[in-house]
């Protein structure tokens, strides 16, 4: 997220930064698929550290993805 100019704010939750990434990348990007990424990334991570649930190879692999996707999308640079 860093490389698109988001940074999480000490003050700020992580589904805070969510939605402001999502806007900035929406933004940035136009492409509405890739600006949903960080909020499904991180209600993974509310599940696994506030619920104390654990991924399955399927939930770990879509998440794996979608950072994937992130990085790349980083990588080409903004439109």
């Amino acid at each position: 997220m860093e490389r698109f100019g988001l940074v999480r704010g000490v003050a700020q939750t992580q589904r805070e930064f969510a939605r402001d990434a999502h806007a900035a990348l929406l933004d940035s990007t136009g492409n509405a698929d890739l600006a949903l990424l960080p909020a499904e990334v991180v209600e993974v991570f509310y599940r696994v550290r506030f619920g104390h649930a654990a991924l399955d190879n399927p939930q770990r692999e879509a998440v794996e993805r979608a950072l994937g996707k992130l990085a790349d999308a980083a990588v080409k640079g903004k439109p």
